[in-house]
């Protein structure tokens, strides 16, 4: 069934195939030489446009068709024998290597630089900031960007679109923000809230919560500025992290501004970013770390492409090979000498900021100081482009495409230039706030409505509303290891991530000890019953258990299982609030003593409600009424008591996908290798995806653990866990027939391991689970 299903979606989704080519080197020339005559930048013979890859998609069926060179008409009329119907008209027929060439372009997919066009830009992108009149509100304290949009649909004939339910609002802005799904108690508290303002407060909520923002952002500029825990050129001293710096700057939400003269002047470990890759060997000049250097400031901080001109004057925009040198000039130690398509021309550098108007940089300068001076620039009150290219890419990443697309190419122009131009004046006028303008983005009317359809690739872009977006590899694994019970038991990055730094830390708990039914040592073997009645406090919403015992223990609340450990040193966490009921409940423990000698026994637990707490102690008894006897302190078992009512298992934050080395399961789904700044991660399956996700080992086995740990929690009441697993994964109880479905996936009322794998399956394979929409 399993690998039917995969089947299937591979071959619906499958991507295509990569291309080998080289757009700007191996067609743009060819294209420039024998069709943009006629068929570019308002001259159209024959109604064919080659201005954009979209153009030429959007001509009359089969002239073009991706992926299929012998069925496309353009190729069959550059092979013609009669030169009156042959392209290129009145002119000599094409070198049997350049149709070659163009055909292997068509059926590779059509690759097109992203970005380029050959109509002439009639529209020049801004450097100074612009604060833009916003239209007049439509109510009291009106979102700015709900203003704006409001205004853009009414002048472009769209209506509106309607706004998101409750509950996907929660799991969207959740998955957005913070990188995780909203936990079930946490779902039904939101959805039963009659606050009016209660969507503003959890997004307050969601951003105030330091470690969980830091943890999920790390993945966007873990990506934007090339960073990574292993990989090329950090054995050697070529490449330099700035992990611990990063993690800090995002944790305390360092202003952008600053971040980004930190990182350009560097200082206090973030070098790393503007060092570049020392590649071994012998290398093209265009790859050599200055030239890095140009090239991916250009890129992360002005969304300007420096590759092309970086080996010569660009075919794609105005940049010269002067200006990608200047700007590398700016980083070097030595004198820089321009090559020209790798050859060198007699020239040297000299250093130059990338927009020359907003000031010189000394050529004679120290190294350092011609950073800081570039640093400066970069964030001079003068430079709008810096606010507008963060602006842009954090509007990509929660609305699904960029006011400006590419997010890498800022001089084209925007579908709102007020929208884009607003959100950067404010950004800056606000202290440079990133969260700020999260805030405003999760807050707004726009922001929370139903997701519009992708538009097609031929089609002039209109906004019409946020456009689903796939998880990242991380947001998916994580979710998965929130599910299945299956994360790591420690990170690999080297950050600080102490939970008592959380704007939302819990008081220490009061009064936990280690419990048992005597005096310790206990014989091998021992197992005993220990619980605790309680009253819950009115309106509990979310409800969070940690426990551990030694050696293993099975747990249960109001007769329902929660869940089963064997491992003492790991202190469990459950969210049991869907099991909290008004009035007397009753917490019950089963605990043994598994080793077969006489030796030390023990439980620890702490129950919060809110701001109660029930903890192990001497009112803990047996089922027959006898008192527990408190056997250790917090400084006993490794000061396990003293973790109580931290972030995670373990009394510290989860393991996140994003603080872990990338594995091959996160490399299938598109994590990259970062030894290049990466923007955008491809949003289509590939055939590697689909075959990981079929029957990988990782995935496998986390199934497995996965399947287990439902059935451990919730075997005995096969509906329940389905229902429980699907609010878990996608924020929403099953239909009917959903429900029906999967109790026969599981194996009727005697579910089994390989049925409980198989639901688990089914769900992660869904795109309402894979998509944020």
């Amino acid at each position: 069934c399993r690998a039917v299903l995969a089947a299937t979606a591979l071959l619906a989704a499958a991507a295509p195939a990569r291309a080998e080519l080289d757009f700007a080197h191996d067609v743009l020339p060819l294209i420039k030489a024998h069709c943009a005559e006629c068929h570019t930048d308002g001259t159209y013979k024959g109604s064919f446009s080659m201005d954009t890859r979209e153009a030429m998609l959007g001509s009359d069926e089969g002239v073009v068709v991706p992926g299929d060179a012998a069925g496309s008409l353009m190729i069959e009329l550059l092979t013609l024998d009669d030169p009156d119907e042959r392209m290129p008209k009145k002119a000599d027929p094409l070198p049997p290597e350049a149709v070659a060439l163009l055909t292997k372009w068509v059926d590779e997919g059509l690759p097109w630089e992203e970005g380029f066009s050959f109509k002439a830009r009639s529209w020049q992108a801004p450097l100074a900031p612009r604060r833009p009149e916003l239209p007049p509100a439509a109510s009291p304290g009106e979102n700015p960007i709900d203003r704006i949009a409001g205004a853009y649909f009414a002048e472009e004939g769209v209506p509106a679109p309607a706004p998101l339910a409750d509950a996907a609002f929660l799991r969207r802005v959740t998955l957005d923000l913070l990188g995780t799904l909203p936990a079930p108690a946490e779902l039904d508290a939101f959805v039963a809230s009659g606050d009016t303002a209660k969507r503003a407060a959890k997004v307050a909520e969601l951003l105030a919560s330091e470690l969980d923002y830091a943890d999920h952002w790390m993945t966007f500029w873990n990506d934007l500025l090339r960073n990574d825990y292993a990989g090329t050129g950090f054995i050697d001293g070529g490449r330099s992290q700035i992990t611990a710096w990063l993690y800090a700057a995002l944790r305390d939400n360092m202003p952008y501004d600053q971040f980004t003269r930190e990182l350009l002047s560097p200082r206090g470990g973030s070098e790393g970013f503007i060092k570049g890759i020392k590649w071994r060997g012998n290398v093209n000049a265009s790859q050599v770390q200055e030239i890095q250097y140009a090239q991916n400031v250009s890129q992360v901080f002005f969304g300007e492409n420096l590759k092309c001109a970086s080996c010569h004057d660009s075919f794609i925009d105005d940049w010269k090979l002067e200006d990608a040198y200047g700007m590398a000039a700016i980083t070097a130690e030595r004198p820089l000498e321009l090559h020209r398509c790798d050859k060198p021309t007699g020239e040297t550098a000299k250093a130059k900021f990338l927009f020359a108007e907003l000031g010189e940089i000394d050529p004679a300068a120290p190294r350092a100081a011609r950073l800081q001076r570039a640093a400066e620039l970069a964030t001079a009150p003068e430079n709008g482009r810096l606010a507008r290219t963060v602006v842009n890419r954090l509007w990509a990443r929660l609305m699904g495409r960029g006011l400006v697309e590419p997010v890498d190419v800022m001089a084209n122009r925007p579908w709102s230039e007020d929208m884009l131009d607003w959100l950067a004046w404010d950004l800056a006028e606000n202290g440079y706030d990133l969260k700020r303008t999260l805030a405003l983005i999760a807050t707004s009317r726009t922001y929370q409505s139903v997701a519009a359809p992708p538009p097609g690739e031929a089609e002039a872009f209109v906004f019409k509303g946020p456009i689903a977006k796939r998880m990242t590899a991380e947001q998916f694994i994580d979710a998965v290891w929130q599910i299945t019970g299956t994360a790591p038991g420690k990170i690999d990055a080297q950050v600080e991530r102490n939970p008592d730094r959380t704007a939302a830390a819990q008081p220490a708990p009061a009064g936990a000890r280690w419990i048992w039914t005597a005096g310790n040592p206990r014989p091998g073997g021992e197992r005993i019953v220990l619980q605790r009645a309680f009253e819950a406090p009115s309106e509990a919403g979310a409800a969070t258990l940690w426990i551990t015992a030694d050696n293993e223990y099975t747990v249960s609340l109001n007769g329902q299982p929660v869940g089963a450990d064997g491992d003492w040193t790991d202190l469990e966490r459950y969210e049991v609030g869907g099991s909290i009921k008004p009035g007397r409940n009753l917490l019950r423990v089963e605990a043994t003593n598994t080793t077969n000698s006489p030796n030390a026994a023990g439980l620890l637990a702490l129950l919060r409600i809110g701001d109660f707490d029930l903890a192990t102690d001497a009112t803990w008894t047996t089922p027959d009424g006898a008192a527990a006897a408190v056997v250790g302190g917090a400084d006993g078992w490794g000061g396990l008591a003293a973790q109580l009512g931290g972030d995670a298992d373990s009394g510290g934050p989860d393991v996140r996908a994003s603080l872990v080395n990338a594995t091959l399961l996160m490399r299938a789904l598109g994590r990259p290798n970062r030894e290049q700044v990466v923007t955008t991660r491809p949003a289509q399956l590939s055939t590697l995806q689909a075959l990981e996700l079929n029957n990988g080992a990782e995935f496998v086995t986390m199934l497995r653990e996965g399947a287990s740990r439902w059935l451990r929690l919730h075997g005995g009441e096969p509906e329940r866990l389905v229902d429980e697993l699907y609010r878990t994964a996608l924020s929403r109880e099953p239909g009917d027939m959903e429900r029906a479905v999967a109790l026969d996936l599981l194996g009727g009322d005697e579910p089994t391991p390989e049925g409980a794998e198989d639901l688990l399956w089914t769900v992660f394979m869904l795109p309402e689970f894979q998509l944020i929409r």
